[in-house]
């Protein structure tokens, strides 16, 4: 009888070890939350004022919309998605070229990821980072030029 509780337990207990290590979530990813609100750019050049809105739909589409107003007219729109198709996220870009363009996240961070999309000429590349200052920044970039984008929450 003791041989066989004591199978038991043993049992047991490597059915919770196993357990927790399957719910652990300092492992889980948590998406795209960071990315959700309203953006203020605070590094704009001019008297120009960049603004970008991000929305989350569910689990696995999150909306944005960019603008830069100079004074009170609208000088550049886009509209932008990050949304996971099969098992790859993608970020894509509307309203600046004819079609939409994609970029393939090649690389997530904590509150962060990096996009790439080697065809298109410019960007190439394009970077977004919730910092410790809980500024959102955002490097659009190819081989010959960077631009930074400095967001606060507003």
């Amino acid at each position: 009888m003791n041989f066989l509780y004591i199978r038991f337990l043993a049992i047991g207990a490597i059915f919770l070890c196993i357990a927790s290590s399957c719910i652990n979530t300092s492992h889980v990813n948590t998406g795209f939350n960071w990315l959700v609100g309203d953006w203020e750019r605070i590094n704009n050049e001019g008297k120009e004022k960049t603004f970008e809105n991000w929305i989350k739909l569910n689990d696995t589409l999150y909306t944005g919309f960019g603008f830069t107003l100079s004074e009170l007219d609208t000088v550049f729109k886009e509209n932008l998605s990050l949304f996971k198709l099969d098992k790859a996220w993608i970020f894509q870009v509307d309203g600046v070229n004819e079609t939409p363009v994609d970029f393939v996240l090649q690389q997530t961070l904590e509150r962060g990821f990096i996009a790439i999309n080697e065809q298109n000429t410019f960007p190439k590349s394009i970077f977004y980072q919730l910092k410790e200052d809980e500024n959102l920044q955002a490097v659009i970039a190819n081989e010959e030029k960077e631009i930074l984008f400095v967001f606060q929450k507003k």
